[in-house]
């Protein structure tokens, strides 16, 4: 937090775990005093005194928790929404891609966006390195439906 210059957000994954869970609000507090404008995102937090900003992680909430998945109607506080482009969930799956739909994808980012949320996709490469262009495509697609 001290040798990189300034950092504008640190995003912290599953912030409650049992590693870290005891000690978050002192973590959270430690990134602030050495990055005073730092924005700190505790994955799927839910409430300001753990982070900067209202976390939902989209492909689990979704089926686990109906009603928290996404940024409630009217949200006026900062939020993200996470969701992956492949299907499977996170991280590369070989065997293959099974995407999102265009449309899915374009309908979440517009609700997001009347919500106030952030939109972040996941879109992992593979174990080269590389976006599929099945991937590729469909991050195309979508930016022309957006236009």
């Amino acid at each position: 937090m001290t040798n990189y210059g300034k950092i504008d957000l640190f995003w912290f994954d599953q912030y409650s775990n049992p590693y870290t869970g005891k000690y978050w609000q002192q973590l959270k507090e430690l990134v602030h005093k050495f990055q005073p404008e730092c924005v700190v995102i505790a994955n799927n937090a839910g409430d300001f005194k753990d982070t900067d900003i209202i976390g939902y992680e989209y492909p689990y909430l979704k089926s686990a928790e109906p009603g928290y998945e996404l940024s409630p109607p009217g949200n006026k506080d900062a939020s993200e929404v996470c969701d992956c482009l492949d299907e499977r969930g996170w991280f590369w799956h070989s065997g293959g891609e099974k995407v999102q739909r265009v449309e899915d994808i374009v309908n979440m980012v517009r609700l997001c966006n009347s919500r106030s949320a952030n939109y972040l996709l996941d879109v992992p490469p593979n174990t080269d390195g590389l976006l599929p262009e099945l991937y590729v495509n469909q991050l195309k697609a979508v930016d022309e439906k957006l236009k």
